[in-house]
């Protein structure tokens, strides 16, 4: 059910900063009164919203993806561990590790029933029990023969999408890959699933979305532009999908009524710049850029509701998102160092 929540921007904004200086963040969950932030580094941040303060929860080797269950943080790194840490423990022996993977975790996703589902640069999916604080291996799902660069999951059902440009659908209980999406010509980036429909991506720059049942393409949607060499984010919301391209544009696509065409809700700011994050939370869309905008936008009016395009932003946004209290935030790199801002 979409949020019919109203903006909540702040009369003073905070701005926190991470005590580390020009390192990519790679990972973001958004919880009740705090934001957990990843980075390449291998630092896990928590930034209480209440408090304005940051504390770095744990320092592994390269965080590259996260996920939460309950009061369990589970990230993966570089080396191919997946660790888990009890965030209501502020014991740092606490950190329970596995060697989950032969390279690096590129995504984790969690299963309605708690199965904690993993993809890899090493070309599997790996599923995982979390009993006691620690992770038990499950099952492997084998048949990309790339890497695996996002899971997402609905039920009982998986969705992968590799830089082998094939995208899977997979039964979590058996294992069982019931369709392999194929159409894209390049690596599939991007990936949106609602039970229903998946949304696929890539960097041959076309859109495709497909019938999770069937396996069957209903539509290819090409509209961000020549110079849209990558449309790396996919949000579905009810019967819109929005998407973000590296030509700096972000679009809503009606699919129920199917329609080809779509709206622009935001244009590039220059030559240069691609967007680097969008979340949508009911009718707003956040979306940030490579240059270091930000903006709010009305996806049914398209109307502009706020941009920060000043160098409020720095010049590189990394995340951004809306707050359970649907307050804007966006994480991003300004004179060398890391903050984070809500508006």
């Amino acid at each position: 059910m979409e949020s019919s929540g109203q903006l909540s921007l702040k009369d003073a904004p905070f701005t926190a900063t991470l005590s580390e200086r020009r390192v990519v963040i790679t990972a973001l969950h958004i919880g009740d009164g705090f934001l957990l932030v990843t980075s390449a580094s291998g630092r896990v941040y928590r930034v209480d919203l209440a408090t304005e303060s940051v504390e770095v929860l744990a320092q592994v080797k390269d965080v590259w993806s996260l996920a939460c269950l309950d009061s369990s943080v589970i990230f993966g790194s570089l080396n191919g561990e997946i660790h888990v840490l009890d965030i209501n423990n502020r014991i740092r022996a606490n950190l329970n590790s596995v060697k989950a993977h032969d390279s690096t975790v590129r995504c984790i996703a969690i299963l309605e029933s708690g199965i904690i589902v993993s993809g890899s640069r090493d070309s599997t999916i790996r599923l995982w029990t979390l009993e006691c604080g620690k992770i038990e291996p499950r099952n492997v799902l084998r048949g990309h023969t790339a890497e695996v660069r996002n899971v997402q999951v609905h039920g009982d059902v998986i969705v992968s999408g590799s830089y082998d440009a094939d995208a899977r659908v997979w039964n979590a209980q058996t294992g069982e890959c019931l369709h392999i999406l194929h159409g894209h010509g390049r690596h599939v980036h991007g990936l949106a699933f609602d039970g229903k429909r998946v949304a696929t991506s890539s960097t041959d720059g076309d859109i495709r979305v497909w019938d999770s049942e069937t396996g069957s393409c209903t539509a290819t949607l090409v509209g961000h532009g020549s110079k849209a060499k990558n449309v790396s984010h996919l949000r579905l919301v009810g019967d819109t999908l929005i998407s973000g391209g590296s030509d700096g544009s972000v679009r809503a696509w009606p699919l129920s009524p199917m329609d080809v065409s779509s709206k622009e809700l935001a244009s590039s700011d220059g030559n240069d710049t691609a967007i680097s994050a969008i979340k949508v939370q009911g009718r707003h869309v956040i979306a940030g850029t490579t240059a270091g905008s930000v903006k709010i936008i009305d996806r049914q009016s398209c109307e502009m509701l706020h941009s920060w395009t000043d160098g409020t932003c720095g010049i590189a946004v990394f995340q951004v998102g809306f707050t359970l209290e649907h307050c804007p935030f966006a994480v991003y790199l300004k004179d060398e160092s890391v903050l984070v801002t809500l508006f």
